[in-house]
């Protein structure tokens, strides 16, 4: 079974996990003009594209809120790391160019493949992340972020 890992830092070194809710949303954005000649003929430019991510968190600790936070108030440039994890079945695959691992027992080991994709994003938002709190708890925030490319 894969299972999908989000973190959201300033370096791979300093990345907070972040737990998306179910309303996780990803994908491209164009920047288009669309013109039209006084003739009615249309013409489409296509400018540009750049990445968007939009998410809900509940259950954030204060901590964790706080640092969300104050990389939105600074305009922080950020990286958004998705790492897929996938249990490798060596020998199964055809033209996967796995082998069964033998220790010195005897024993089959079954190892992990990760793939990572890494984004450079911004929170953009008027408003900021987390500012509410889970009731009727005082110590965990919700809130959305909304990541744009840059």
């Amino acid at each position: 079974m894969a299972s999908i890992v989000f973190k959201l830092g300033i370096s791979s070194s300093d990345a907070i996990t972040v737990r998306p809710n179910f309303d996780y949303r990803g994908g491209k954005r164009k920047i288009q003009t669309n013109l039209v000649t006084r003739s009615g003929r249309g013409y489409n430019y296509k400018w540009g594209e750049y990445l968007k991510f939009y998410f809900s968190m509940d259950y954030v600790s204060g901590q964790n809120a706080a640092i969300v936070n104050s990389w939105w108030s600074t305009n922080t440039e950020l990286l958004f790391f998705k790492q897929s994890e996938y249990p490798v079945e060596y020998g199964l695959l055809e033209g996967s160019g796995g082998f069964f691992l033998l220790e010195d027992s005897g024993k089959m080991t079954l190892e992990t493949s990760y793939s990572t994709e890494v984004f450079s994003v911004m929170i953009i938002s008027n408003n900021k992340p987390f500012s509410q709190f889970v009731k009727p708890l005082n110590y965990y925030y919700k809130g959305e972020i909304n990541l744009e490319g840059y």
